[in-house]
């Protein structure tokens, strides 16, 4: 918003310059966002892009030097929300942004933005991810339950009880394929009205939650790099055939449990 209110100011200049004509009385701009006018009506702002407002305000003093008589005003409009031809032009709008623009030339150079940089570096870390992920999407729980591997019983006894009782409980549930906060699991016994994950509408099962939903990307670079770590490979079965990669797989569902409960 704040670049959309430079690019007016700029344009404003650039029409009082090239006019043969004396500046008007009144100059008025219009803005939907109530943030950036209040930013520019007390000449301060917090975050990266002070640089910005600090443009404006010196475009704004520049123009008032030279046209004393000129009053700008600034004015708050609704929203582009539910009209067609606006949100048409918002969506343009952000393509152009995303594409670093061409077309209008500001006469700043806008530095990269925070959001944009750290959507690129989640794409990075977890590309090779959702490689390895693709291949697990059809994974059952009778899949799940071979993929933990040949151990035998006692092996698997003593694997369990070397770990807390609260990570037993949930390689017991990563073993069977019964993980009770997964909607696949939930919906088998009709307490949910659909097996999809609401993020990526895919089936939210066991190997969904660990290797591919992009709504745990963070919990999910720790996991893997604590793995890693191990001398472990990123695969559901080794990580359920060592205490120490249990205890990393508590860790990333611990949070999904907590919050599960909340909601109950």
């Amino acid at each position: 918003e704040l670049v959309a209110l430079y690019s007016a100011v700029l344009n404003v200049q650039e029409a009082i310059d090239s006019s043969q004509l004396t500046a008007p009385p009144n100059i008025h701009i219009y803005s939907d966002s109530q943030a950036t006018l209040k930013a520019l009506r007390s000449c301060t702002l917090h975050g990266p892009a002070q640089y910005i407002l600090k443009s404006i305000l010196t475009k704004l003093t520049d123009m008032k030097a030279l046209h004393p008589d000129t009053q700008f005003n600034f004015h708050w409009i609704p929203g582009h929300k539910g009209i067609e031809g606006n949100e048409r032009a918002d969506r343009a709008a952000n393509k152009g942004r995303a594409n670093h623009g061409n077309g209008f030339v500001l006469d700043i150079e806008l530095r990269t933005s925070c959001s944009v940089t750290r959507r690129n570096l989640h794409e990075t870390l977890t590309a090779p991810m959702r490689v390895e992920g693709n291949t697990l999407t059809g994974l059952t729980s009778r899949t799940a339950r071979t993929a933990k591997g040949n151990l035998s019983s006692i092996k698997t006894a003593k694997l369990l009880e070397s770990v807390p009782r609260a990570t037993r409980c949930l390689a017991t549930q990563l073993r069977s394929g019964h993980f009770p906060t997964t909607k696949s699991y939930r919906y088998r016994f009709k307490l949910t009205d659909s097996a999809k994950c609401s993020t990526c509408r895919l089936d939210d099962t066991i190997p969904h939650r660990i290797f591919i939903c992009s709504r745990h990307i963070m919990a999910r670079i720790t996991l893997r790099r604590k793995i890693l770590a191990l001398g472990i490979r990123f695969e559901l079965g080794p990580m359920l055939r060592n205490a120490k990669s249990l205890q990393a797989l508590y860790e990333f569902f611990k949070p999904q449990i907590s919050h599960s409960h909340r909601l109950l």
